[in-house]
C-alpha cells in the first residue's frame, strides 16, 4: 500500500456548454526598468483591447506622455523620454476598469 492512500476521486460534470476560463489580467511590463529615457513596454491581453498610457514624472506628479491605443492584443511598444531629468516615473496603463501601473526609474549617462 502507499503512504498516500490507494484511491483517488474526482467529481465532474459533463455538458454542453463550452468552458469559460477566468479573465486573465493583462501582462505589462517595463524593459529596462532602470534606463536612461528609452525603453519598450511589452504588452499582452486576452482579446484586443482598448487602453490609454500615461508617463508621470513622480516628484512634479506631471504628465510626460499620454496616448491612447485601439485594437491592441499584444505588442512591444518603445518609448523615449529622453528629455525629461532624471527621477522616478510610473509608466500608467488605464483600462475600463482598472489602472496597472509600473516603476520607471530614468537617469542619464552622464
Amino acid at each position: 500500500t502507499s503512504d498516500f492512500g490507494n484511491e483517488i476521486r474526482y467529481a465532474f460534470t459533463v455538458t454542453d456548454e463550452p468552458v469559460k476560463w477566468p479573465k486573465q489580467p493583462p501582462v505589462c511590463e517595463v524593459f529596462p526598468p532602470r534606463n536612461n529615457g528609452k525603453f519598450e513596454v511589452d504588452l499582452f491581453f486576452d482579446e484586443p483591447t482598448d487602453f490609454g498610457v500615461e508617463i508621470v514624472n513622480d516628484s512634479t506628479k506631471s504628465a510626460v506622455t499620454s496616448q491612447r491605443y485601439t485594437g491592441i492584443k499584444d505588442s512591444i511598444m518603445p518609448f523615449d523620454i529622453t528629455g525629461s531629468p532624471d527621477g522616478v516615473y510610473w509608466f500608467k496603463l488605464a483600462l475600463d476598469k482598472d489602472t496597472l501601473t509600473r516603476r520607471i526609474r530614468l537617469k542619464h549617462d552622464n
